[in-house]
């Protein structure tokens, strides 16, 4: 049968009760036949075959109207042997009377009777093993209660009884085939009519005596078929026809014929089941029935027994074991259905099958015992459901009183069914079933409207509806806001029975997630606005511009990364910070401030009226940022260049105002004494120049197009050579580049640290050739940069220098700046000394221009 899949993971139900049921049920049905008789007997009405013609009998009728015209009943006994010898002359095979001829009547007619039978042997007389023992004593009935016909018709004739065994239902079904007083030794008369018979059905061993109170000694019954068509009109003809009719022969010619009394008031009819009614047939047609069964051999013998208790149980086991085939569909109704099928369907094939094999095993035992076990597997089945479902419940009556979440059960109406702790906590009153979700808790009027409508609207729905705006609710622990989530709740008749309101407390995730956002668009350090905004609000600027100009404004922090390098990091996230502050005071609350990087800003200023207000603005600013600023009792001093794009006047696009306002700042940087530069095309087309510059010099130091010359050094009072000064030169595109034109680009990328290294490998080569050609040794000078000056690869390159040319130190001479020297002392003290140990020269260039200047 089918398993009900049980929530936790409980144990299924076990088989072995259902199988217990079961045994016990065929064993009360074993000691106890008639518990199933009645089912019995309407399952063989359904499933018995049904007798059809030809018949071989005929029914000689003594009617009402053949005692009207022969005489009242009973006739002389001359009578029946007219109608013995009729029959016999016309052909009839043998004839059967069933009338009791127990009672002596006139000898006359009795001795004609005598006579006849002794004329035609054979024929077979009446007998029942039962009398009527009330009323006055029968000579007829012998001691024991059988009723037999007179002695002197006994001799020449053959005795079938006429016991026919009625069912519960009052229906005759079965057949005796031997009966007796004190034991079953008569043959049934349709037994007794058979051709040839001798007494006994061949094949059927009377077997074992059945006592009854009333019917006397009867052999195990057999079953008969149902009536046909063709055999519930069996031949029949009066018995006024047949003293009478000429063509008599036609009818009973080589038939075995039965003659009764049908009349009314002298015949008892018997009952005889059909499929889906019931007959009523006088006695003498049941015998021709039963004749024709047992002629036909289409007799049914029930199991008795042992045997009949066996094939019971066989059937019930095999389908308890098909039971589980039922599984094989994922519905359950599918699975039950099939269950119950088999138990009501399977029993009665085990029947059907046994009638073609003319045996009979009622279905109702097996079918009341499979019934038994089925519902105490579904019983069992629904103890484990109802446990578990109880177990459930608890469950989820815990889970729902642990669970984090507010969760409310709303009445179709409105009011409060069910709270859990967590609601209760949010209440700003105590709360109880009856009460209206407004007076409870203390939502804001916006929250509580958008949730009673909610409410309004979710009573019909079938699938859960959350709100997209959290509520806002004021609680003893403060402000906070709930997401709330509503799923309806239907009864049995899919109509609304009231929802389950949910609330979330997402205060912090709602904070959180205001922080995320905030960080998304803001510098952590300086708290301003990060470059992700900027697309959107200079679109938004221009959209609302009205014909107004929109100022970008890109800036730079002069000497920041010394502040960074000499003061430390922290120093220098100060100044960012008091940068910003300044930014912030000095614009407009319109205007966006933005860190775009490191110590670079974008002011974002939009709807000015002209170029003087932009102007007027670049001023502020600088002027703002040009005050010194007091880190820990150290005051600084702080400078910035601006570059300043106009739109649309310049362009409408970001990627080409930030281009050209970063264009103007380095313009501006460039100039010293300018600290803001409008943008223009003279300031793009520089800067693109210097990109442009910037990766021709990189190609020619790969390509060497490099070229050093040695600028002569003469003494003016003697006239003689004392040096040279070794001049770098650039072949760029078949033209020399003066070091004025590359020197700056050079130190901005970098490149001057490997155009300095080339320079001084070259000078020297220089001098070792001018050596091995024998010319005087003069020093050379060469100039070192301020990024040079910082560079501790420049010691280890001047002794490998030295060391693969040959040349002595001496001949080399390092010039360097006195803007260089003074601008990281300590450094560039340590440096000066490691050349001078290596025997280098060392001169100091642009004096009076910086720190000493003598103006």
């Amino acid at each position: 049968m089918p398993r009900l899949r049980l929530p936790f993971g409980a144990p299924r139900p076990t088989a072995w009760p259902a199988w217990a049921v079961a045994l016990a049920v065929l064993l009360l049905g074993a000691l106890v036949p008639r518990l199933t008789e009645r089912l019995d007997l309407a399952a063989f009405d359904l499933l018995a075959p049904a007798l059809q013609a030809p018949a071989q009998s005929v029914v000689v009728a003594i009617d009402d109207a053949s005692v009207a015209a022969l005489g009242q009943w009973p006739w002389s006994r001359a009578q029946h042997a007219r109608l013995l010898d009729r029959l016999h002359e016309a052909g009839a095979a043998r004839v059967a009377f069933a009338v009791l001829f127990a009672e002596a009547a006139d000898p006359e007619g009795d001795a004609a009777f005598a006579a006849a039978l002794q004329r035609w042997p054979g024929t077979v007389l009446a007998a029942t093993p039962r009398g009527d023992a009330a009323g006055e004593p029968d000579p007829a009935v012998t001691p024991a209660g059988a009723v037999l016909p007179l002695p002197t018709l006994r001799a020449p004739s053959q005795i079938g009884h006429v016991q026919v065994p009625i069912d519960a239902d009052g229906a005759v079904r079965r057949l005796a085939l031997h009966a007796g007083p004190d034991a079953p030794r008569w043959p049934a008369l349709a037994l007794a009519a058979l051709p040839g018979a001798t007494g006994a059905l061949p094949g059927t061993p009377p077997g074992t005596a059945d006592s009854g109170a009333d019917a006397g000694a009867l052999a195990p019954p057999v079953l008969l078929p149902r009536l046909g068509e063709g055999t519930a009109a069996l031949p029949s003809i009066t018995a006024l026809q047949a003293l009478s009719d000429p063509d008599l022969a036609q009818r009973v010619r080589g038939r075995t014929v039965f003659i009764g009394v049908t009349a009314t008031g002298l015949d008892q009819p018997l009952q005889v089941p059909a499929r889906w009614r019931e007959q009523t047939l006088p006695a003498v047609h049941v015998h021709a029935h039963a004749f024709e069964a047992l002629n036909k051999g289409a007799q049914i013998t029930p199991l008795s027994g042992w045997r009949h208790w066996l094939a019971q149980a066989g059937t019930v086991v095999a389908v308890l074991l098909l039971w589980p085939l039922g599984r094989s569909s994922p519905h359950k109704a599918v699975q039950a259905g099939r269950c119950v099928a088999l138990t009501l369907v399977l029993p009665g094939a085990a029947s059907g099958a046994w009638l073609l094999a003319s045996h009979w095993v009622g279905p109702g035992l097996p079918m009341l015992a499979l019934l038994a076990a089925l519902w105490t597997r579904l019983g069992q089945r629904l103890w484990w459901v109802r446990r578990d479902s109880r177990r459930l419940a608890q469950k989820s009556h815990a889970t729902l009183q642990a669970i984090g979440d507010a969760v409310i059960v709303v009445r179709p109406d409105g009011r409060i069914d069910h709270l859990n702790p967590s609601a209760q906590r949010l209440a700003r009153q105590a709360a109880h079933a009856g009460t209206r979700l407004g007076d409870v808790f203390a939502f804001d009027p916006p929250s509580l409207q958008r949730l009673q409508a909610a409410l309004a609207l979710t009573s019909d729905p079938a699938h859960r509806q959350p709100l997209p705006e959290p509520l806002c609710i004021d609680t003893a622990a403060g402000p906070r806001a709930l997401r709330a989530t509503l799923s309806p709740m239907h009864d049995r008749h899919g109509r609304p029975d009231g929802l389950v309101l949910a609330l979330s407390d997402v205060t912090e995730a709602l904070a959180a997630t205001a922080r995320l956002a905030h960080a998304a668009c803001h510098d952590a350090l300086t708290q301003l606005h990060n470059r992700s905004v900027l697309p959107d609000r200079l679109a938004d600027a221009l959209a609302t511009s009205a014909g107004r100009l929109t100022a970008l404004l890109f800036l730079d922090l002069d000497r920041f990364k010394r502040i960074n390098a000499s003061l430390g990091h922290r120093h220098g996230d100060e100044v960012l910070r008091i940068t910003a502050a300044r930014l912030r005071a000095v614009c407009r609350p319109g205007d966006t401030v933005i860190r775009w990087g490191g110590d670079t800003f974008v002011v974002l200023m939009p709807h000015l009226a002209s170029r003087d207000a932009a102007a007027a603005a670049a001023r502020a600013i600088v002027a703002a940022l040009g005050e010194d600023i007091d880190l820990d009792g150290l005051r600084v001093s702080s400078s910035c260049s601006l570059g300043i794009a106009l739109a649309p006047e310049h362009a409408t696009d970001l990627e080409t105002l930030l281009a050209l306002a970063d264009a103007a700042m380095l313009l501006a940087k460039a100039q010293p004494g300018l600290r803001w530069q409008f943008c223009h095309a003279a300031a793009l087309r520089w800067t693109r120049d210097r990109l442009s510059l910037e990766a021709d010099l990189r190609r020619a130091l790969a390509h060497r197009d490099f070229e050093l010359h040695l600028q002569p050094q003469v003494d003016t009072l003697t006239g003689r050579l004392v040096g040279f000064e070794a001049l770098m030169r650039w072949r760029r595109d078949g033209s020399l580049v003066m070091p004025t034109d590359f020197i700056g680009v050079a130190e901005e990328s970098g490149l001057i640290l490997a155009l300095g290294r080339w320079a001084l490998r070259e000078t020297a080569q220089v001098i070792a050739r001018r050596q091995q050609h024998g010319g005087r040794p003069v020093p050379v000078a060469v100039n070192l940069s301020a990024l040079q000056c910082l560079d501790r690869t420049l010691v280890p390159t001047l002794s490998e220098v030295l060391a693969d040319t040959g040349i002595p130190p001496g001949l080399l001479t390092l010039e360097i700046t006195e803007s260089a020297a003074m601008q990281e002392a300590a450094p560039v003290h340590e440096l000066l000394g490691a050349i001078h140990a290596l025997g280098v020269s060392l001169a100091l260039d642009d004096f009076g221009t910086g720190y000493s200047s003598l103006a």
